[in-house]
């Protein structure tokens, strides 16, 4: 993509040059607000077009959240899910991964299985198990390439006052999943 100066509108004008597949190169001019959603202006004035490929790992990572989710709620040891991290915030690269938090009353259940992933994936590949203080960590490679990483708690995680990790976490994107007994709705009305 080229950027080119603004117009009289203030539009950025740019030049887009779009290769799918086999087919021959295409050049399109358009104009675009500073603002939109489909470029992001820095610094240094570069424009980057989402592509296509982004797009479709944002889908595969929301199809994920939505299977995670519905597998939560019918286990009766889970006590809470919230996705954490860039897609909680909305920022995601296509390098990201997901980051979700289950809250659990049988931790260690969870830390060895991988029912959880198995609910959303044929073939998922458990890449590393690590503690990180009360949490234990599943990073899993689900097989369309996407890592998916649960975070393992007790609901003493979330007790208050809050573990100065865990705001971090909480305060850097939430977006709570489901939460039958309101762990997380307590734990961010702290912050």
């Amino acid at each position: 993509m080229v950027l080119e100066p603004r117009d009289e509108r203030g539009q950025v004008r740019l030049l887009l040059l779009e290769s799918a597949g086999r087919r021959r190169p295409q050049l399109t001019e358009f104009a675009a607000p500073p603002d939109s959603p489909i470029l992001s202006v820095g610094p240094i004035c570069e424009a980057v077009w989402v592509s296509a490929r982004l797009k479709g790992r944002r889908l595969r990572a929301e199809a994920a959240i939505d299977g995670i989710t519905a597998w939560a709620q019918v286990q009766t040891d889970v006590q809470g899910l919230a996705l954490v991290g860039s897609y909680a915030y909305g920022r995601p690269r296509m390098a990201s991964d997901v980051d979700i938090v289950l809250v659990t009353a049988d931790k260690d259940r969870h830390i060895s299985g991988m029912e959880w992933a198995h609910s959303i994936d044929r073939r998922p590949r458990l890449i590393r198990c690590q503690d990180w203080g009360p949490l234990t960590e599943r990073r899993t490679r689900l097989s369309s390439g996407l890592v998916v990483e649960l975070g393992v708690v007790t609901e003493e995680w979330l007790s208050t006052p809050l573990d100065p990790g865990t705001a971090k976490v909480l305060r850097d994107g939430c977006r709570v999943l489901y939460d039958p007994e309101n762990l997380f709705g307590s734990a961010l009305r702290m912050l």
